[in-house]
C-alpha cells in the first residue's frame, strides 16, 4: 500500500466513526503498519457539535456567510455524532465566529422560549418558588419579544377552558 493510502487509512483510524476506526486499524495491521508508525497530519477538519437540526443549519449558514459561498465544499456531517466537520484551513479564520454565533443562538433561543411562555401565559397564577433569576433589562427584552409573538392556539384554548363560562354545569 502506498504512503498516501496509508495516510488516508490512518486518518480514518483516528477520526472515523467507531466501526470505521476498527476496520482501518485492521487494514493497517494487514499492511504490517501500526498507527504510531504514521505521523499524524495537521488538523484537517474541525468538529462543531450541534444539539438540534436548527443548530446544524446555523453552523452551515454561518460557514457560508463567512466564506461568502452558497456551496459547502469540503465539509461533512456526522448525524450519529451530531457534528459538522469543516475544513481546518478555512475554519481557523472563522472558528471563534462560528462558536460565538452558536453561543448567541443558544442564549437567544432560551430568551425566545421564555417569551413564548409569557405570550401564551403558559404558567399558573400561583407565586413561583423557582430559583430562576433574571435582570430587569432582560425581563423587559423578553416581554417586548413576547408582545411580538402571535399567541398560539393552545394558549387560547387553555384560557377558554378555564373561564367560568366554559365550565359544564350539566
Amino acid at each position: 500500500m502506498n504512503a498516501e493510502k496509508l495516510k488516508l487509512v490512518a486518518r480514518l483510524a483516528r477520526q472515523g466513526e467507531p466501526g470505521e476506526r476498527d476496520v482501518a486499524l485492521r487494514i493497517l495491521g494487514i499492511a504490517g503498519v501500526s498507527l504510531e508508525d504514521i505521523p499524524q497530519e495537521e488538523e484537517v477538519e474541525v468538529e462543531f457539535i450541534y444539539k438540534t437540526a436548527l443548530e446544524k443549519q446555523l453552523i452551515v449558514q454561518t460557514y457560508c456567510k463567512l466564506t461568502n459561498s452558497n456551496v459547502m465544499n469540503g465539509f461533512r456531517i456526522s448525524s450519529k455524532r451530531g457534528s459538522v466537520f469543516l475544513p481546518a484551513d478555512m475554519v481557523d479564520r472563522f472558528r471563534q465566529d462560528v462558536s460565538t454565533i452558536l453561543s448567541l443562538w443558544r442564549k437567544e433561543l432560551k430568551r425566545f422560549f421564555e417569551a413564548f411562555i409569557q405570550a401564551n401565559r403558559l404558567f399558573s397564577d400561583l407565586p413561583s418558588d423557582s430559583d430562576f433569576k433574571i435582570s430587569i433589562e432582560e425581563l423587559q427584552e423578553i416581554m417586548v419579544m413576547a408582545r411580538s409573538i402571535k399567541r398560539a392556539t393552545l394558549g387560547r384554548l387553555l384560557n377558554e377552558k378555564n373561564t367560568p363560562d366554559s365550565i359544564d354545569r350539566g
